[in-house]
């Protein structure tokens, strides 16, 4: 029962990437990053930067490392961007100053886009391979939520680093979250790609991976409608967590909320995560999805409308909560629609419009909140979410695809309707 429970998918690819990003989430030093920053003598314009630089280096990387993964391989693009991820949290350790942190963003910035869409990619290949697409979102819910478990176990740490506030303690955080990242990285060496990559003579270009990226967004209308519904309904939940605290204050919530609020909140996305996928059988395609894009804004307009203690605490663990729920789904269907050999370039096509638009809805939302206020800019993320998913709502209708073999092959050559002789072999 047990086994079932913690290991649905065997120990294979689904549970590897559980693992790794279990592993290489646990930043248990995220609730003193900027105390630790302050005591090496940063200012908070210069703190406030890095998230920037790092944002700006995950942008920037989010295509090329996307058709790197698609040239070379999904498992060696997750070893390279744990690497990456690793050398990172080594210069934050042992860097001395402000710029071997710019460094180590840029490190961190780039492991993330490596391992965007190649971590995603491989596990769709492994389910198609052996016939179980169809279960891609209970394999991304079971994958989001030990991601959300990660963060769970990181802000109860978090909270025993706090009590010290020593630079002793600051860096014995840092460096169990390097060991960590380490160890992730090692067991990432335990994956393969069950295509295995074609000599550079018979895999297209990288030119040709994007024309073919940016053709199948063109040509496909249900799939750009689904690739547009979710990049416009991002929950924005960066912001939430900047915002809520002071909102906390405002209407007199217990200061032990500001960390039990965020744990409970990571413990409903995680269970909300596993189950996602139960939504489709119970609602259908369409409703499911809806009801993922759009609960985070219904949510947002009910949190910004309380003014008590308790529901306020109770609507903000069931909106960190209702972040679980959109990405197993959307995967699921995203997926469904991109031929195997560009599926890393696609994804990364997608995360890079939603990386452009989070950042412009942090202008927005800053704008919002010095001149409005807070409860006015709760109203408006609320609104944005829900407006999109009304604008967008023909993306939840797409039928998911059963097979690859309605895609032509990349070198021109029709498929046929059975796999090759290559996935015969790894049924």
């Amino acid at each position: 029962m047990l086994r079932r429970l913690f290991f649905p998918f065997g120990w294979s690819a689904p549970t590897k990437v559980a693992l790794i990003l279990f592993l290489s989430a646990l930043y248990v030093y995220l609730p003193v990053f900027t105390l630790y920053l302050q005591s090496n003598g940063l200012s908070l314009l210069q703190v406030n930067s890095l998230w920037g630089i790092l944002m700006a280096a995950l942008f920037l990387a989010e295509v090329p490392t996307g058709l790197l993964a698609d040239r070379i391989g999904r498992a060696r693009s997750v070893q390279l961007a744990l690497f990456c991820q690793l050398i990172g949290e080594l210069l934050f350790l042992f860097g001395d100053g402000y710029p071997a942190y710019v460094l180590a963003a840029v490190a961190g910035g780039i492991g993330f886009a490596f391992s965007s869409g190649s971590a995603e990619a491989l596990v769709y290949d492994w389910l198609l391979v052996r016939g179980r697409e169809g279960e891609m979102s209970r394999a991304m819910g079971y994958i989001n939520a030990a991601h959300r478990l990660a963060q769970l176990v990181a802000f109860s740490a978090g909270g025993w680093l706090a009590m010290g506030l020593t630079p002793e303690r600051f860096r014995l955080g840092i460096a169990f979250t390097a060991g960590l990242v380490g160890v992730s990285w090692l067991v990432a060496f335990s994956l393969h790609d069950e295509r295995p990559v074609q000599d550079a003579e018979g895999k297209p270009s990288p030119l040709q991976l994007l024309r073919d990226g940016v053709g199948l967004l063109r040509a496909n209308r249900p799939f750009l409608a689904l690739a547009l519904l979710s990049v416009f309904t991002l929950p924005l939940g960066d912001y939430l967590l900047t915002l809520y605290q002071p909102h906390f204050v405002a209407v007199r919530v217990p200061p032990v909320w500001l960390g039990l609020g965020m744990a409970l909140g990571s413990l409903v996305g995680v269970v909300a995560s596993s189950n996602a996928w139960r939504l489709e059988r119970w609602l259908g395609t369409r409703r499911a999805l809806l009801l993922a894009a759009g609960l985070p804004g219904l949510l947002y307009l009910l949190f910004a409308g309380m003014g008590l203690p308790v529901p306020t605490v109770l609507l903000f663990v069931l909106l960190i909560g209702s972040f679980g729920l959109k990405e197993p789904l959307f995967s699921a269907h995203l997926n469904s629609h991109i031929p195997s050999h560009n599926r890393a370039t696609l994804l990364s096509l997608i995360s890079m419009g939603t990386s452009f638009y989070d950042a412009l809805m942090g202008l927005v939302i800053g704008g919002a909140a010095d001149t409005f206020g807070l409860i006015p800019t709760f109203v408006l993320m609320g609104c944005l979410v829900l407006a999109a998913t009304l604008i967008f709502r023909s993306g939840a209708v797409s039928p998911r695809l059963q097979s690859e073999s309605q895609f032509p092959d990349p070198n021109g050559n029709n498929q046929s309707q059975k796999p090759d002789a290559d996935l015969r072999r790894n049924l």
